[in-house]
């Protein structure tokens, strides 16, 4: 996540008054490579799947078992829905609890 995006994260989180911050990404955005798991380690990952089958994932417990430098959409890449194993779920939440 780049400065500018830290710094209105920052202000996003100052001003609101809500429970939680969700940034969310689909399918589409794995290309991108995504946002490095070092960068939002004190953060949860709410995968969803098509079948309908979601989990959390606190992303300090993910780190130790991926490569260094390991994206968000490294882990979905390598994670398969326990209910359908379906790989790649359709969508991520990245979520900041308050």
């Amino acid at each position: 996540m780049g400065e500018l995006a830290k710094n209105s994260l920052r202000g996003l989180l100052a001003s609101t008054t809500t429970a939680k911050l969700e940034l969310r990404m689909s399918r589409p955005d794995l290309k991108a490579g995504g946002t490095k798991l070092a960068v939002i380690d004190h953060l949860t990952l709410h995968i969803y799947c098509a079948c309908g089958h979601y989990a959390d994932l606190k992303v300090a417990d993910i780190i130790p078992t991926m490569k260094p430098n390991a994206t968000v959409a490294d882990v979905l890449l390598s994670r398969k829905c326990s209910k359908c194993e379906t790989k790649v779920p359709p969508q991520v939440r990245i979520i900041y609890k308050l």
